[in-house]
This record gives C-alpha cells, structure tokens and sequence, in this order.
C-alpha cells in the first residue's frame, strides 16, 4: 500500500498553474504516493494553515506535495507538525512537537 498524499498550490504564487499541477504529479509519482487531491489556496483563504492540515487529515494523507515552500503562504513552519511535507529534491519528515 503506497503512501497517501495531497498536492497543494498557491494561486497567488506566480507561476504557471498547468506547470505547478504537473511538478505535483510527477514528484508525488516518483516518490510512490497516492496522490488523492490537489487542493488550491489564495490569498482569500481563511486560514490556509489550518485548511491545509484540516484537508490532510481528511483525506488520510501522511505527505502534502507541493512546488515550492511558498504554496504554504505564512506559517508553514507548523505545517510538519501534522504532516510531512515533500517539495522536488527535499523531503521535510513530520515532527514530534512544533518547532518553536
């Protein structure tokens, strides 16, 4: 059983979207995840930190695959408190407290 993820990306970053969605696709099958879902924030997102961890645990997602740390937005230090996270070339590993 592979390892289930979700993508996530960030319309306000710059870039190009079809790009971004594709960098997801291949890192997430390179690394043998399950990618589940793709889910997009902007900048008016309520709570994007919380609604990113909120779509994690609701899909059962043990990783969230983006492009770039910058998808996260503000506050993505947290984030590897709920889940792991891999970006191309890093993996950043699920912590057992929050990193402050």
């Amino acid at each position: 059983m592979s390892t289930r993820a979700i993508g996530l990306l960030n319309l306000a970053v710059g870039g190009e979207l079809s790009t971004d969605r594709a960098t997801v696709e291949n890192v997430a099958r390179a690394c043998g995840y399950e990618l589940v879902r793709i889910i997009t924030i902007d900048e008016q997102t309520y709570m994007p930190i919380t609604f990113i961890v909120d779509e994690a645990v609701k899909n059962r997602a043990a990783v969230i695959v983006t492009p770039d740390m910058c998808h996260f937005g503000v506050g993505y230090q947290v984030i590897t408190v709920a889940c792991s996270v891999r970006l191309p070339g890093e993996f950043l590993p699920r912590q057992s407290k929050p990193p402050y």
